[in-house]
């Protein structure tokens, strides 16, 4: 996954500053992240568990974000969020990648572990996940 700073402050615009890989299962490169932002953001959206090809991947690549939030030693207020589909059940559907429920644990835990942080877990449907394929494939 490529992360690109989406503004830089009140003015909108683009950061300058060059795209960085971070791979979903690789804490080092969730560290290099984190050293190289000038603080974390105080609001997170992981969406790893959101493709159902990558599934396998969640509960690591979620877990990674938390420990690198945890040595960030974040200010009060960083919120995570967790998208991912086919986590729940929902009306009469079947859970599609019940791995991923997994994620709701780390979302219960974390704040406990972190302080000032909250976390949640939004199941988003199949047609939601394929609005957000642009965003996975970058």
């Amino acid at each position: 996954m490529r992360f690109r700073p989406r503004c830089s402050g009140r003015s909108g615009r683009r950061a300058a500053r060059p795209s960085r890989s971070v791979r979903a299962t690789q804490p080092d490169d969730y560290r290099a992240l984190a050293d190289a932002l000038p603080r974390l953001p105080a609001r997170v959206l992981s969406l790893w568990a959101a493709d159902p090809d990558g599934a396998d991947r969640a509960f690591s690549s979620a877990y990674c974000l938390a420990q690198m939030v945890q040595e960030s030693d974040p200010a009060p207020g960083l919120r995570l969020v967790f998208a991912a589909t086919g986590s729940a059940r929902l009306g009469d559907e079947t859970r599609s990648q019940p791995g991923t429920a997994a994620l709701l644990g780390l979302v219960r835990v974390a704040p406990r572990e972190i302080a000032g942080l909250s976390a949640a877990l939004v199941d988003i449907g199949a047609q939601d996940a394929a609005m957000a394929a642009p965003l996975l494939a970058e």
